[in-house]
């Protein structure tokens, strides 16, 4: 499948387009030569090359179009600015455009610029220009640039603001009537030197397109890194150079500055455009500064100008963006952030009875009202969905109550205590308490202890309960969690405890059960006779940041795969329950963890692969390692100081084998890291190839055996992957896949996961939350791990920031079976 993105309007039609074509290679390789004959000529060859994989040609073309969109309102603000800061006609801007068009700014668009200013109307003897609307429309691809840069987290101000400016275009009306009620400057007129001022505005252009293409490119390149398309920037501007609206003799410069440096992570950085733009940049400012003093509106030269000033400061002021998030609990506190919310979104979807009230209780001062207030703002910031009905939210909160102490002082509980009982009588709560643990662990033991100091861990009539949720870790390793989970024991009994783990609240974790038990067809080949290896991945693309005291502390196997994906593999590995009770579902997760070989230190090598990150390049811009984030860390930091050679994993990957009848001889690969090419969590099921191959004469061979994998985050949803035969009289097959979405398919999002666990949790159903017993047993198999880990120096760092870790990861997998190696989701 070949698909193609056109550029060239009615010329392209004529003298040949621009063509951006992308999907499958050899089937390019096959319409190359007529893709050549069509495309435009230039000095250097065909206006057409492969683009990529996938729909990277299509991608190509709308970025192209979203740059067409910056370039047109560049030169419409550079026209305006003549006509309005300098009274030229529309004749005398004509002649400054082709003069502009016989140097640097030598483009189509440009030049046919100076031929529109040129032309007269022949009924009225005046320009033409000047008797047209302006009022200017898009067909899309210049939304589609800006919503897919804001997915990708690429800034493209100048683009964006190019759009901006068509839709302020089409308030026209309003504009008529704002312009005689809003003060601003009037008719001012710019009384310099005309001449110097007219080379400003060159300048300005100048400078502001190529902010504008570096965007662009940025863009692009962005998108090729997180798709693994490996696209050549210099190859796409060189076709460019004709045939299509954009093309320019700058671009010319472009191709040979991805041709001195392919990695080039933005044209801003290339020693030829870094010059043009220091030498341009004082007349930019003119430009840009002069139109605003006259009222002159130039949004997308100021725009370019502000990305320049951005990505030029090692220091922007979201330190304050950042400190007043901390300030209002919006960063890392799970409250503000997950608890509020989902109970906000049980309470507007009737799932909580009246009988309700929540109290928090931390050592800030504040009353019951500016408690209300805070969770008020954390809501509208984090809830899906805002507050919605102002109504609904003023009931709700009406039953948030707070009570300010410390987590160690009797006292607190005391208050705690006589609150509680006053809001059985007030809220008619029926004496039924969940109490959850939101706090720093090692404050999990106190609490506990309060809670049952205070006589309040124990239900107060035959009819009520009391519950308490802990959130991970639950422990540090085997010995503190079974000391952890004696102080717990000593005040709460097991069935009172929800040991949290919200990745069993997620749809498509709990939809394994679904899937495996309620659909016939999957469950006789689950097993060893049809399944070659498992894989469960969870990646993440950002690094450690300010939470590298937690992870220096921590590393990858504890922070994700000792709890959540061992859950995970635990419910794609366990064997059918006899009911969905409770206790049913977490006897088969814990006998198959049983089952789990539990190997030793001298085995470590041969089960485990560490790593951490080091310097590259993420979304297309250059990231530090672990280490350095630390040291950064460290430079700011007036407190504690975290080891600057630190040993901790970002990335660990454990081989499980499950000795029994199901799985004899299936390996299990889990990892988790940190800056990884983009953020995913998925469980793959990859199955044997088929014994014996009748397509050999279609290379069959270089088919991948089918494959299921289960996509937990993001687009939730399960695709299977197998061969089917290509339409046409000759034998080929291509891998397709069959495709279930979770959005398309039900028309909405999931709930969050809190959600779900929290209305569990009050009703008393403990599936989705860990047992003891398997909290233990994930220790103890672990254990030998981060033992021999803690034990032995590491060569860090190990693997590159923006790839999918270590080199080593990729020769387990494959030692003594060449035909496996790690999916790239």
């Amino acid at each position: 499948f070949i698909g193609s993105g056109v550029s060239g309007g009615e010329e392209g039609a004529l003298w040949g387009p621009s063509l951006m074509p992308g999907g499958d290679k050899e089937a390019y390789a096959s319409l190359e030569p007529i893709w050549e004959a069509i495309a435009a000529k230039v000095d250097d060859g065909s206006c057409v090359t492969y683009i990529g994989p996938e729909g990277s040609g299509h991608f190509v073309k709308m970025v192209h179009n979203g740059t067409e969109y910056g370039d047109m309102q560049l030169i419409a603000e550079a026209y305006d600015m003549m006509r309005r800061c300098l009274g030229m006609s529309a004749g005398e801007i004509s002649d400054v455009f082709v003069e502009w068009n016989k140097g640097l700014l030598s483009s189509f668009l440009v030049e046919i610029t100076g031929e529109i200013l040129k032309y007269v109307d022949p009924e009225t003897n005046k320009p033409l220009v000047d008797f047209i609307m302006d009022k200017a429309g898009q067909k899309g691809t210049g939304l589609w640039t800006s919503k897919v840069a804001l997915d990708l987290g690429v800034a493209i101000p100048t683009i964006e603001s190019a759009l901006a400016a068509r839709m302020m275009s089409g308030l026209k009306t309003q504009r008529i009537e704002a312009s005689t009620t809003l003060a601003g400057p009037q008719d001012a007129h710019y009384d310099g030197d005309k001449t110097a001022f007219v080379a400003a505005i060159h300048d300005a252009l100048y400078a502001s397109k190529i902010c504008s293409y570096a965007q662009g490119m940025a863009l692009i390149k962005t998108a090729s890194d997180n798709n693994h398309w490996e696209l050549n920037l210099g190859e796409i501007s060189r076709i460019w150079k004709g045939g299509c609206i954009i093309r320019a003799q700058f671009l010319d410069k472009i191709k040979q500055a991805y041709h001195r440096r392919a990695d080039l992570p933005n044209l801003l950085l290339d020693p030829d455009f870094r010059d043009a733009v220091s030498s341009a940049q004082t007349n930019w400012r003119k430009a840009v500064t002069t139109a605003m003093t006259l009222g002159v509106p130039c949004l997308a030269m100021a725009s370019s100008l502000a990305y320049y000033d951005s990505y030029r400061s090692a220091n922007l002021p979201q330190n304050l963006t950042q400190a007043q998030r901390d300030f209002f609990g919006a960063s890392g506190d799970l409250n503000k952030r997950k608890l509020t919310p989902a109970l906000y979104s049980l309470y507007q979807q009737h799932l909580l009875s009246n009988g309700f009230a929540m109290i928090g209780f931390t050592r800030t001062k504040m009353d019951h009202q500016a408690f209300r207030n805070l969770m008020t703002e954390a809501t509208k910031e984090f809830a899906e969905s805002g507050i919605g009905d102002p109504a609904v939210w003023e009931s709700f909160s009406q039953k948030l109550f707070y009570v300010a102490g410390d987590p160690t002082d009797p006292s607190a509980y005391q208050e705690l205590k006589e609150l509680l009982s006053n809001l059985d009588h007030e809220q008619g709560t029926a004496c039924n308490r969940v109490f959850y643990l939101s706090t720093p662990p090692e404050l999990y033991a106190p609490i506990v202890k309060q809670l049952g100091a205070a006589g309040i861990s124990k239900a107060s009539t035959p009819d009520s309960w009391v519950r308490i949720i802990i959130e991970k870790p639950f422990g540090y390793d085997l010995s503190t969690a079974i000391k952890l989970n004696s102080e717990v024991a000593s005040v709460f009994d097991e069935n009172q405890v929800y040991r949290i783990d919200h990745y069993l609240g997620k749809e498509t974790v709990q939809n394994i059960l679904v899937f495996r038990f309620a659909n016939g067809i999957f469950e006789p080949i689950w097993n060893r006779n049809f399944i070659d290896h498992v894989q469960i991945t969870a990646a993440e693309a950002v690094g450690a940041g300010d939470r590298v005291g937690y992870y220096e502390a921590s590393g990858a196997l504890r922070d994700m795969i000792q709890n959540h994906l061992m859950q995970v593999f635990s419910l794609v590995a366990m064997e059918p329950p006899v009911s969905l009770d409770a206790n049913a579902i977490r006897d088969e997760k814990q006998k198959v963890m049983m089952a789990v070989y539990p190997f030793t230190h001298d085995e470590v090598p041969r089960f485990a692969v560490r790593g951490q990150y080091g310097p590259g390049t993420s979304n297309g811009k250059p990231v530090p390692g672990f280490r350095e984030e630390i040291k950064s860390f460290n430079a700011k930091s007036k407190g504690h100081q975290y080891n600057e050679e630190s040993d901790a994993p970002t990335y660990a990957m454990v081989r499980l084998m499950v000795n029994n009848w199901r799985w004899a001889g299936v390996p299990f690969f889990i990892r988790s890291g940190k800056r990884m090419p983009k953020r995913v969590s998925e469980v793959a099921i990859q199955f044997k190839r088929v014994p014996h191959l009748l397509f050999k004469q279609t290379k069959a061979d270089r088919i991948e055996p089918n494959s299921l994998v289960i996509r937990v985050q993001p687009d939730e949803g399960i695709t299977l992957k197998f061969g089917a035969k290509m339409p046409g009289q000759a034998m080929h097959i291509r891998e397709v896949n069959m495709d279930f979405q979770y959005g398309q398919q039900f028309g909405h999002h999931s709930p969050e996961a809190y959600e779900r666990l929290l209305l569990d949790c009050m009703l008393g159903d403990p599936t989705l939350f860990a047992r003891w017993d398997m909290v233990e047993k994930g220790w103890e198999l672990l254990g030998p791990v981060l033992d021999t880990w803690s034990e032995e120096k590491a060569t860090f760092p190990s693997y590159d920031a923006g790839s999918w870790g270590p080199a080593e990861a990729d020769e387990f997998i494959a030692h003594g079976a060449p035909h496996r190696r790690w999916r790239k989701p």
